[in-house]
């Protein structure tokens, strides 16, 4: 029993630790110039990204794991995160039937706070793109 409860606690700790966990307050379409107040938790683990919105209590389940990282032209640190992976590993019938989202990650530097997630659709069509800030990020791009 106590080898039992130790594996259980050993791969929950490692479940745990590789999750990234945000909230963000405001959000805006892309192409608008206006910030209104929305809340949503982003948890990113084990090759899935579960995002909430907070009024409605919903969540999409969407696939997602980090391919690059690197600095802006603005300086600020980004990661991006795709469902690119999704196809190799679980092959096409899988694919289809999976949200394709990606996600670029803004944080003030390596290492620092997050300022926004970019949450942006397949073929570039930036017209459904959505931006989600926390609050330090609100006080830069939406003031």
């Amino acid at each position: 029993m106590k080898k039992t409860i130790i594996l259980f606690l050993l791969f929950s700790s490692s479940f745990l630790l590789n999750a990234q966990n945000y909230e963000t307050i405001y959000s805006k379409a892309v192409n608008s110039s206006n910030c209104g107040k929305e809340t949503f938790s982003f948890d990113f683990r084990n090759e899935i990204l579960v995002k909430t919105d907070k009024y409605y209590n919903s969540q999409e389940k969407i696939p997602a794991k980090i391919e690059s990282t690197g600095f802006n032209n603005s300086g600020y640190f980004y990661e991006h995160w795709s469902y690119g992976f999704y196809l190799n590993k679980y092959g096409i019938t899988e694919y289809n039937q999976v949200i394709k989202k990606s996600y670029r990650l803004v944080f003030d530097g390596k290492g620092g706070e997050l300022l926004y997630i970019w949450e942006s659709y397949p073929n570039n069509n930036t017209g459904n793109d959505k931006l989600y800030f926390t609050q330090k990020g609100f006080e830069i791009f939406c003031k």
